[in-house]
């Protein structure tokens, strides 16, 4: 007989087997049929019951109001959540550790609703458990329940079709196959019911206040930040100003610098890969000698966030000390990419900002001396209560002058001039040996700007040509910035 007619007489038997099956449930059973529909109860075994859709439990089901305790084991270790005097769960060991609520809702349900899908033996015998993976399960839980019940479920392996895991309540020869929502809830590692959380403490509306943020490049400072006082504000309507300390006085980049303050008040990376930790694990992901540190002071508590090399993948690796250093997180790169900013991206663009009214004097020397004269500002109030400005000058060779509030004018315009300069960045910064070279040679000098404030700071700009368009600027004698 040739294929095609083999495969046609096969259509046509499965074509008529289908019809007949339709027609005994269709027309014959009803016939057949007493009309009782009452399902037969499932025969249970001691501590076994019965659930939803008559179906097996392996022990009665309890709910999360009944939990005491869940004790797991898997492949990836042995943790606990248990209920503490003020009713939450709490992971042992690690108390106070946030958890991702609606992951742990399912592990709670996993635990606690035993709901087999069949139940295949009664009388399982020892070379049957071994061919179930029962003998030597490759994880167990242990569930406490308020009342002091403790209940054990071991599982074995996943059905060859993966539809399942083989189970067993310890102490009875029972196997039943339970769903492969075990795959996602106690064969896991706990670290996936773990919210990888770096800092707290920090709400939008004072996020801000945040002092004293620092970054370090290995065990070197590479910048501070901190907030202005009152009187040192350029912006007399602002609420808070930051200012730059380190490596000089340089003005920040106020939106770049909240914008990461802001990713702090509750930093969290992707996942969490390691709770517990000592040197070797610190040092397998980079963070025993960390690439990065972070540190900032809010409300009298200094955090402390260490960060590893960028990944391959464009993560970091990072821990803190909100856990003392016992949660390791991966964080994206648009939480921590900063790190890898140079210094000219924390500098303003515009390195002079001081509010004028800041300003108590202004000292201006050319490179051959041929200017070089100071302005003393004196502030006060006019009669409608505005701010009034005069200033004294004096030269080198002790030439003063004096300019009166009615004709400052002039010098507002020239002091607004100093605010339009603007810093650039070379394609190819300069190397140390040729920035020594240009500020080493005082024939490069071409202006020397200092200014000190009300409050006694003093800071000095100084530009140093090296070519016939641009100029080297250092400010408080650090530099990495062309005009």
């Amino acid at each position: 007989m040739k294929i095609k007619q083999q495969k046609a007489i096969a259509i046509v038997l499965g074509i008529l087997f289908i019809a007949l099956l339709v027609i005994y449930f269709a027309v014959i059973a009803p016939l057949l049929s007493d009309g009782d529909d009452t399902v037969v109860p499932l025969e249970t075994l001691e501590g076994e019951a019965v659930g939803t859709n008559n179906r097996y439990l392996l022990f009665p089901q309890t709910e999360r109001s009944g939990i005491q305790s869940v004790e797991v084991h898997n492949e990836y270790g042995t943790y606990t959540f248990y209920r503490d005097a003020s009713d939450n769960f709490q992971l042992k060991g690690f108390e106070g550790m946030s958890y991702n609520q609606e992951l742990f809702a399912s592990f709670v349900v996993s635990a606690g609703n035993t709901l087999a899908m069949m139940k295949v033996t009664d009388n399982a015998t020892p070379e049957q458990m071994k061919e179930y993976g029962l003998d030597n399960p490759q994880a167990y839980w242990i569930l406490t329940t308020t009342t002091g019940e403790v209940h054990q479920v071991n599982v074995g392996d996943i059905l060859v079709t993966e539809g399942g895991y083989y189970c067993s309540y310890e102490g009875r020869d029972s196997v039943y196959i339970l769903a492969t929502t075990l795959a996602d809830t106690i064969l896991q590692p706990v670290e996936k019911l773990i919210t990888p959380l770096l800092t707290a403490g920090m709400s939008q509306n004072d996020y801000f206040y945040a002092e004293n943020f620092m970054v370090y490049h290995g065990e070197e400072l590479f910048v501070r930040l901190t907030n202005k006082e009152p009187e040192e504000m350029s912006n007399p309507n602002a609420i808070i100003e930051p200012k730059m300390t380190y490596p000089a006085g340089y003005e920040p980049k106020t939106d770049m610098y909240y914008g990461i303050l802001y990713n702090f008040i509750s930093m969290t990376g992707t996942e969490t890969v390691k709770i517990g930790t000592d040197e070797a694990i610190l040092r397998e992901y980079g963070l025993y000698e960390p690439a990065y540190t972070i540190a900032y002071n809010f409300n009298d508590y200094v955090f402390f966030v260490f960060v590893s090399e960028k990944q391959e993948d464009g993560t970091y690796y990072a821990t803190s000390n909100l856990y003392n250093f016992q949660l390791i997180a991966k964080v994206g790169s648009d939480m921590l990419g900063f790190v890898d900013y140079d210094l000219f991206s924390w500098i303003s663009d515009y390195p002079f900002q001081p509010n004028i009214q800041n300003v108590a004097s202004m000292q201006i020397t050319s490179g051959d001396k041929a200017t070089d004269v100071n302005f003393k500002l004196t502030h006060s109030k006019d009669s409608d209560g505005n701010p009034a400005l005069e200033v004294n000058s004096r030269t080198a060779d002790g030439q003063t002058g004096y300019i009166s509030n009615d004709y400052v004018y002039n010098f507002r315009q020239f002091y607004k001039t100093l605010l339009s300069i603007q810093l650039h960045e070379e394609e190819q910064p300069m190397t140390e040996d040729r920035i020594a070279e240009i500020t080493g040679d005082e024939d490069n000098l071409r202006l020397t700007f200092t200014y000190t404030t009300l409050t006694g700071e003093e800071v000095v700009f100084k530009f140093y040509q090296y070519s016939t368009r641009r100029a080297f600027v250092t400010i408080k004698d650090v530099g990495e910035f062309y005009v």
